[in-house]
């Protein structure tokens, strides 16, 4: 079994450039490929669908690009219809809208996928992260901070202990009513708090 070059497959036979797709569809067990190019018009191929994953970037490339100029565009409206997905596109360079494209919904999706994988992975490269070696630190040496507190932090510290003992009494130990916590003597029985 020979194997077919997708790369001249999907290229114009005249002039070698790659065309925009307006068409994708199944038959039987074959695509059906609708392709334009810039200069010379359009064309249409089939290929195996056992060739899908081989051939799947092109198609993506194909689907993403403008028929007048053959450069990638943008898609801005996107329609289920059945088995069809009914795309419409926008191509910057134009500013203008690109003829309707029907691709067969799982193909897009698997193009799709792809463009947007690809997108997210340029914008990722195109980020300037600085690198750093994180030195090896052994944990085992390092020593606990002195507490070298002043006067001032260690009040602080003191009300907030104070404050976190006398919350948690909330309800009185000999009669079961609530408290709000500062008390302390119980204001139904007169029980003792113990702080």
């Amino acid at each position: 079994m020979s194997t077919i070059d997708y790369q001249q497959t999907f290229k114009c036979p005249t002039c070698g450039k790659i065309g925009a797709i307006y068409v994708v569809k199944m038959d039987g067990s074959q695509i059906v490929i609708k392709q334009r190019c810039p200069e010379h018009g359009g064309r249409a191929f089939k290929i195996p669908f056992l060739d899908k994953n081989l051939s799947i970037d092109f198609i993506r490339d194909g689907i993403f690009r403008c028929f007048k100029c053959g450069l990638e565009s943008q898609a801005y409206r996107i329609d289920f219809n059945g088995p069809w997905v009914i795309l419409q596109s926008y191509c910057p360079s134009h500013k203008d809208k690109i003829k309707t494209q029907k691709i067969w919904g799982s193909i897009y999706v698997e193009a799709a996928s792809l463009q947007h994988t690809r997108i997210s992975s340029s914008l990722n490269q195109n980020q300037v992260t600085p690198k750093q070696k994180v030195p090896d630190v052994d944990f085992s040496t390092l020593e606990a901070p002195k507490k070298n507190f002043s006067k001032k932090d260690k009040a602080v510290m003191n009300t907030e202990e104070n404050i976190e003992t006398q919350k948690t009494i909330l309800v009185c130990p000999n009669c079961g009513s609530s408290l709000e916590g500062k008390e302390k003597f119980c204001g139904t029985c007169g029980a003792e708090m113990n702080t």
